[in-house]
């Protein structure tokens, strides 16, 4: 199977997303680390990080089929999905860089249909994550950003695909 280009992660970027909406996650995570519970107030340079990351977005973006017109659209929601308030956390950079390593990795495994039982638990485990991640907080988020994206862009095929990388997950 040869995989075809990715679509680049960063078309579906916010700009200036930190300016426009730190105040409102920082409100609506009450001034937590949704991930460890720690004060974000206390992290050290916390990262803005998207609870489910870009690349899974654009895994699934990337495997719905339509016209240039209806595929503009559709990147145009997803784009505005990823970057609702709930799907924002403050972290720390290595909490940030390893979840992405390991969601990154799970959907390299997703698309060759290997990814393994055990879910993300699995692929954080590899990145030997010392932290302590709530996987509460990507589940309810996951389902959201997936009721969202149903609702918005009538792509059949790609909220299947969330909801089958979601449920792979065991989250």
């Amino acid at each position: 199977m040869t995989a075809s280009p990715s679509t680049d992660c960063s078309v579906f970027r916010v700009e200036d997303l930190l300016a426009t909406k730190r105040e409102a996650v920082m409100e609506y995570r009450d001034q937590f680390d949704a991930y460890t519970g720690e004060a974000i107030a206390e992290l050290f340079v916390p990262n803005m990080d998207h609870v489910v990351e870009l690349n899974m977005l654009r895994d699934c973006y990337d495997r719905v089929h339509g016209t240039v017109n209806a595929k503009s659209r559709l990147l145009h929601n997803v784009r505005s999905a990823a970057s609702i308030v709930p799907n924002l956390n403050f972290t720390t950079q290595s909490v940030n860089q390893k979840k992405h390593c390991a969601v990154k990795q799970f959907c390299d495994d997703f698309e060759f249909q290997r990814c393994n039982i055990d879910g993300l638990r699995f692929y954080l485990g590899q990145q030997k994550l010392t932290e302590s991640i709530k996987f509460n907080v990507m589940e309810e988020t996951a389902e959201s950003l997936d009721a969202i994206l149903c609702f918005l862009t009538d792509h059949e095929d790609m909220c299947g695909t969330i909801s089958d990388m979601m449920e792979k997950m065991v989250l």
